[in-house]
């Protein structure tokens, strides 16, 4: 547990500097914290620690506030632009091309609020030698999602921007993309407020948060886009 709350500092400063994300909320599985009886701590209006009920699985208390956030969106499309890209070597270096032009860009227009998220989704064939590389991407199993972020200048840091960048030429550099069965492009404006970024390594909890509508970050992710604050 101490390791986890040792992030929470730095992600309050993440929070007061990025205008993509304004609010985390930090689980905790209960079945382990019996003992433990204030179950909410609000650290502040933008930070909050939940631990979870003794009955309750961590992974399913997520995966169910998704689901109701995604309801909820159902209900109420604005400010979100989806589109499917085909898979493959150009695919990626489309979305490297966009990242690097996100990372350097000094327009701040009325766009700079904008966040866009791809999914690369794994295909059924066999990870075999790749598994090495596939291992710190959680992409080891079929149908299992990756998401790189990039966002506008306001917003973005160089150092994260950098590290998305070089993940996805790596991707294309191991021909790991043969792997990859689709990608997904969704542009997030400032008036799209509940999309949900659930951090974890977890492969099915990952996929499960793709699966209803969330969006998920590896824990290497996490470090380097909080590092860039540092």
């Amino acid at each position: 547990m101490g390791d986890r709350m040792d992030l929470l500092p730095k992600i309050d400063l993440l929070l007061h500097r990025m205008d993509s994300f304004n609010r985390a909320v930090v689980f905790f599985d209960g079945k382990g914290m019996k003992q433990i009886k204030n179950r909410l701590w609000d650290v502040n209006p933008w930070l909050q620690v939940k631990v979870t009920d003794s009955k309750d699985e961590v992974d399913d208390v997520v995966v169910e506030l998704i689901e109701a956030r995604t309801r909820a969106k159902e209900n109420s499309l604005t400010g979100i632009s989806t589109s499917t890209m085909t898979s493959g070597r150009e695919s990626l270096e489309d979305v490297v091309a966009d990242i690097s032009a996100s990372a350097s860009s000094s327009d701040l227009d009325e766009d700079y609020e904008n966040l866009t998220i791809y999914t690369l989704m794994r295909n059924e064939q066999g990870g075999g030698r790749k598994r090495n590389h596939l291992k710190p991407l959680c992409l080891l199993r079929p149908d299992s999602p990756y998401c790189a972020f990039t966002s506008s200048t306001k917003s973005n840091t160089p150092w994260f921007q950098k590290h998305e960048k070089s993940t996805l030429k790596q991707i294309s550099n191991w021909k790991i993309h043969r792997l990859i069965g689709r990608i997904e492009k969704r542009i997030l404006q400032a008036k799209s407020k509940n999309e949900t970024v659930v951090v974890t390594d977890d492969i099915l909890l990952r996929q499960r948060v793709i699966a209803c509508g969330g969006f998920v970050m590896t824990f290497e992710q996490l470090w380097n886009l909080l590092t860039g604050f540092e």
